[in-house]
């Protein structure tokens, strides 16, 4: 099923902690102005999720 709640938000309950892999992503659009990975692991250290987050200018606009 689809939904509007943020992933974090989700996520949260099972106080996951966040490991920085790296400040840029190939994954991400040449308009990117900041991207990063990273990995989401459990509390025992097991991974959870690997995220590439990329934001572009249009996301500093998108709560106006």
């Amino acid at each position: 099923s689809a939904s509007d709640t943020p992933f974090g938000t989700v996520a949260a309950p099972l106080r996951f902690r966040r490991q920085r892999l790296g400040s840029q992503s190939a994954l991400c659009p040449s308009a990117s102005i900041s991207a990063h990975r990273a990995m989401l692991r459990l509390p025992d250290g097991r991974p959870l999720a690997l995220l590439a987050e990329c934001y572009t200018p249009a996301n500093l606009t998108a709560g106006e």
